[in-house]
C-alpha cells in the first residue's frame, strides 16, 4: 500500500522533459525515493523510474487513497513542520541535521522568549541557529558546546509559561 501511494506520487512517463530525468543522477543508476504520510508517520519507498501504482489508486490534490482487499487507506503528501505550524507544540528543539554544537546561548531555567536563539549548530559548513518555539523555560538541555550530534535528536526541551 506504501509502495503504491508512492509511486503514484511519481510523474507519469511522458515526452515532457521533466518525467524524464526523474530519478536521474550524475555517474549512477537512477535512483527515485518517494514519500507519504499516514496517521502522522512519514513512510518513504524505493521506487523504479516509471514504476506505476499496482492497486487503484485515487488522487485528489494532497490525499492519495489506495483500494486493497475491499479496504481504502488514506496517504497525504508529506508536509514540513515550521514554527508557523507547531503551536504551542511539545517543546522539542530537534537537530535538523547532523552536527556539532558551537555554542548554548540558555541555561536549564532560564526563562526564554519565542524565536530567541538557544542552541547554535555547526553543520555544512554553517551555523545554524536552533530558537525557541515558544516563550517558556528551558527545562532539558542534552547537549554541551563540541557535542556532536545526529540528525532528529532532542537537544532541549521547552516548557510553556503558565
Amino acid at each position: 500500500m506504501v509502495r503504491a501511494a508512492a509511486a503514484s506520487r511519481l510523474p507519469a512517463a511522458g515526452n515532457d522533459p521533466w518525467s524524464a530525468l526523474a530519478g536521474f543522477r550524475v555517474g549512477a543508476a537512477p535512483s527515485l525515493e518517494a514519500a507519504v504520510q499516514h496517521g502522522g508517520q512519514t513512510y518513504r519507498a524505493a521506487l523504479q523510474p516509471g514504476e506505476r501504482p499496482a492497486p487503484p489508486v485515487l488522487i485528489d490534490g494532497d490525499d492519495i487513497v489506495v483500494f486493497e482487499a475491499g479496504e481504502a487507506w488514506a496517504f497525504t503528501e508529506p508536509h514540513a513542520q515550521g514554527l508557523e505550524d507547531s503551536g504551542a507544540g511539545d517543546g522539542k528543539v530537534i537537530s535538523p541535521m547532523p552536527g556539532r554544537i558551537v555554542a548554548i546561548h540558555a541555561a536549564e531555567g532560564d526563562t526564554v522568549a519565542k524565536g530567541q536563539p538557544l542552541i547554535t549548530l555547526e553543520a555544512m559548513k554553517m551555523e545554524h541557529n536552533l530558537v525557541a518555539p515558544f516563550a517558556g523555560k528551558l527545562g532539558r538541555l542534552s547537549v554541551k558546546v563540541g557535542d556532536q550530534t545526529a540528525e532528529g535528536v532532542t537537544l532541549a526541551v521547552l516548557v510553556p509559561e503558565g
